[in-house]
């Protein structure tokens, strides 16, 4: 199982490459830029390494990932990407 520790973990070193990800991403208009959405940008990133190393495909990837994006407006990125 995974925990919250192993995202701290992956994002020591995936960090700077998610938020490069979010700063040029197309997918993310201007006016929902903001520093919690950082946060559950690269939850999300995490995320959806861990389900393509479990097997899933992309369209679950996307729509997990969406499922991720929605529930973290109102509760803690970290334990919904968990």
């Amino acid at each position: 199982m995974k925990t919250v520790k192993d995202i701290n973990k992956w994002l020591v070193e995936y960090r700077d490459d998610c938020m490069e990800s979010y700063r040029t991403s197309k997918d993310v208009p201007d006016f929902l830029r903001s520093p919690k959405l950082e946060v559950v940008w690269c939850t999300g990133c995490w995320l959806n390494v861990v389900l393509g190393e479990m097997g899933a495909t992309k369209q679950q990837i996307h729509e997990i990932g969406f499922a991720h994006g929605q529930r973290c407006l109102f509760q803690d990125p970290f334990r919904v990407a968990v």
